[in-house]
């Protein structure tokens, strides 16, 4: 509980020291905005985004929406002598994880503007 909190705390600086970490919270970001957007019924005008230079995926548009789940399990085992006994010790770590990128359909209004917002 101590190291959560303490990573919690320091949750910005730990994701300036790790790319990968900072690179989710700016998609996390990215998704909450585009959520709002889209729930607020804002239409995207093809002429603003025509300016900016939107960077694709490697796979194009058939890429997947799920990060695929992480399992990692690492055992290991040692043996000590404590006074005159011997000392077997194992241990057993286990990581879990896995992101799912998709928006529920039934969320996002589907409602035309009779403008373009942006």
């Amino acid at each position: 509980v101590r190291m959560a909190k303490a990573i919690s705390d320091n949750f910005l600086d730990v994701a300036a020291q790790i790319p990968a970490v900072m690179e989710l919270v700016r998609v996390a970001r990215a998704t909450v905005l585009a959520r709002y957007l889209l729930e607020n019924r804002c239409r995207i005008s093809s002429s603003v985004l025509d300016r900016f230079n939107i960077p694709r995926c490697p796979e194009g548009n058939a890429y997947s929406l799920e990060i695929p789940t992480l399992r990692k399990q690492r055992r290991s085992s040692s043996v000590s002598r404590r006074g005159s006994r011997l000392v077997l010790e194992k241990q057993h770590h286990a990581i879990h994880g896995g992101v799912d990128l998709s928006v529920p359909g039934s969320k996002i209004c589907s409602t035309k503007m009779p403008r373009p917002l942006l």
